[in-house]
């Protein structure tokens, strides 16, 4: 019984506490755009996918790939997996925030939220690949070469979801005409270019050289380095947002 009441004594006291509250909270899922990105980039830097492996590579070279750095792929899956649990909490604290604008209609964060959603799958998938590839590297090399080219197809051709997040988040920063908006109208902008240069991405099935194929400066480095800049900027500004919302809080209660 003493142990009993020890234990709601520690839950309620936890329950209580500052680093738990509703506003740390946002922080915490806040900070989770910056975990995703980090996360995605270190399973391609384990995997010894920069520079990527080359698209234009015969069947033997594509799988020894795999099999020279096999740790390699085994960490990069489990991390570029892992990486789409903290992209669902960092989008979600993107709606919430959303919701804050005055009329803005119900369903523009709802898209938003299901967007999200869809693009976990588009973090976790290509890592699933990643990891059948690992599982059995000595299989016949001809469906290794294919596993790969489905992982780069996975990995890269799946920037729709993130195009209809982004331009609904737009949508809510651009529809907010107050004196103090939540966020600039730059940042509006920004979440409006950076999906249309996702766009060449859908044609990197169609060639194995130059700037579009899935090691080319536009099919691999522009993607991958605007989705990562994207994220830090936008998990930034949804820190000043939370941290309005906190200052407008203590403002009421005072």
């Amino acid at each position: 019984m003493g142990f009993n009441k020890w234990l709601d004594k520690r839950l309620l006291s936890i329950s209580q506490s500052k680093w738990i509250s509703s506003c740390m909270v946002q922080y915490y899922y806040a900070s989770c755009g910056i975990i995703c990105g980090l996360l995605v980039l270190l399973g391609l830097v384990a995997a010894r996918f920069v520079p990527p492996i080359k698209p234009w590579w015969t069947a033997e070279q594509t799988a020894l790939h795999y099999q020279t750095h096999i740790k390699g792929v085994h960490g990069g899956a489990a991390l570029m997996i892992v990486s789409g649990m903290f992209y669902l909490p960092f989008s979600a604290a993107i709606s919430y925030q959303m919701r804050r604008v005055p009329k803005l209609p119900y369903y523009v964060h709802q898209v938003q939220l299901a967007a999200a959603a869809a693009g976990v799958w588009t973090l976790m998938l290509p890592g699933v690949i990643l990891g059948l590839i690992g599982f059995r590297p000595y299989r016949p090399v001809e469906i290794t070469q294919t596993l790969s080219d489905l992982f780069w197809l996975c990995s890269i051709m799946t920037w729709p979801t993130f195009m209809i997040q982004n331009f609904a988040f737009a949508h809510a920063i651009l529809a907010d005409n107050r004196e103090q908006p939540l966020f600039p109208k730059e940042l509006g902008i920004v979440n409006i270019i950076i999906p249309i240069l996702y766009t060449p991405a859908i044609s990197i099935h169609t060639t194995l050289y130059g700037p579009l194929a899935f090691n080319g400066g536009i099919g691999y480095w522009t993607i991958f380095v605007i989705f990562f800049t994207q994220l830090c900027i936008d998990s930034v500004y949804l820190v000043l947002a939370i941290r309005q919302e906190s200052k407008e809080e203590f403002a009421m209660e005072s």
